[in-house]
Formats: structure tokens, C-alpha cells, sequence
């Protein structure tokens, strides 16, 4: 039997190089979803549910909340409310969008204020 290596939050937080409070909300959720129990630590299995989290989050714009959701279920196999999280990916990409939008029209702008002058 392979003795897990257990983390405080503060320690987790040290391990993932994340702040404690993003941790905390993550054991949140890891207890909402009845993987640990009140004042239980985590341990080694939730880190590959913490990359995929922080993954989100930085890459994709996700809210901490729907990343941290996903990735433990999605590591563990728990159903998840999806809508949240699509609406939220595909929300990031209009907005993506209308921002090249804008950039192309600024470009265009400047390009005829260049050939005025």
C-alpha cells in the first residue's frame, strides 16, 4: 500500500505555486462534493484535478469557481452542471472575438490617419 504525501492548504498552495485562498475554495468543493471530509488535508490525487483547474482558469479565462468544479469532476468522475462552464468558454470567446474586431478597426483607423498626414 503507497502511503499518500498530505498537504495543508498553505502547503498545497506552496506545491502548485497558487495563493492559499484559490486552495481553500478548491478543498471547498473537493468536500462539497464529498471527496475529503471537514478538516481533512489533501493529498497527492488532487493534483492532477488542480492542473486541469488552474489550466482553465489561466489559459481560458474560466472563473476559478467553474475550473475548480471541472477539474475535480472530471478527475473523479462527478457529474457537473456543464452549462456553467460552456456558457462561461463560449462567453470568453465572443468576447475574444469582438476584441480583434476592435483591433482591426483601430488598425484601419490608423493606417488612414497615416496616409492623410
Amino acid at each position: 500500500m503507497k502511503i499518500q504525501k498530505t498537504y495543508s492548504a498553505e502547503e498545497f498552495a506552496d506545491k502548485v505555486g497558487e495563493k492559499v485562498g484559490n486552495i481553500r475554495l478548491f478543498r471547498k468543493y473537493a468536500r462539497k462534493f464529498g471527496l475529503i471530509d471537514n478538516h481533512e488535508v489533501l493529498t497527492e490525487d488532487f493534483l492532477p484535478a488542480w492542473d486541469i483547474a488552474q489550466k482553465l482558469h489561466y489559459q481560458k479565462g474560466v472563473k476559478w469557481e467553474n475550473a475548480i468544479k471541472h477539474g475535480l469532476s472530471e478527475e473523479f468522475g462527478i457529474p457537473e452542471n456543464e452549462s456553467t462552464f460552456e456558457t462561461e468558454i463560449v462567453g470568453a470567446n465572443i468576447i475574444e472575438h469582438k476584441l480583434d474586431e476592435i483591433i482591426e478597426y483601430l488598425k484601419r483607423i490608423t493606417i488612414a490617419l497615416e496616409n492623410k498626414a
